[in-house]
């Protein structure tokens, strides 16, 4: 059975607010570097469960061509985008988990920076 109860960590971002939240996007790649993308780092580490990487490949077979087709309008890509965002979401714990694991963070100081501010 899968406990309700909120890490000290997830209480800490929920009690700070939306006004202290940083979201820290790599796309140039400078935190993961020589790597797809942020999600290729997460689907090669295989540090989650089988489930997961099985829904992530299903939803990625039916969004990713859907994000690049610009037959369709920006406002429907988007709500695609949401769409997967929303189906393929990890948890605020399992981030956390994922981060703390050696090879996520190739860079020298890049670990210490991401846990120093979780």
């Amino acid at each position: 059975m899968m406990s309700t109860m909120r890490s000290a960590k997830e209480l800490k971002l929920i009690k700070g607010g939306a006004n202290k939240l940083q979201l820290i996007l790599d796309f140039d790649q400078t935190l993961t570097y020589g790597s797809t993308s942020s999600y290729g780092l997460i689907e090669k580490s295989k540090i989650f469960s089988e489930q997961y990487y099985t829904n992530a490949a299903v939803l990625y077979q039916k969004y990713h061509k859907l994000e690049w087709d610009l037959s369709i309008s920006l406002e429907e890509r988007t709500e695609h985008m949401v769409n997967w965002w929303e189906q393929g979401r990890l948890t605020l714990s399992s981030l956390y988990t994922y981060i703390q694991h050696p090879t996520v963070l190739s860079h020298s100081h890049s670990h210490s920076v991401f846990l120093s501010y979780i």
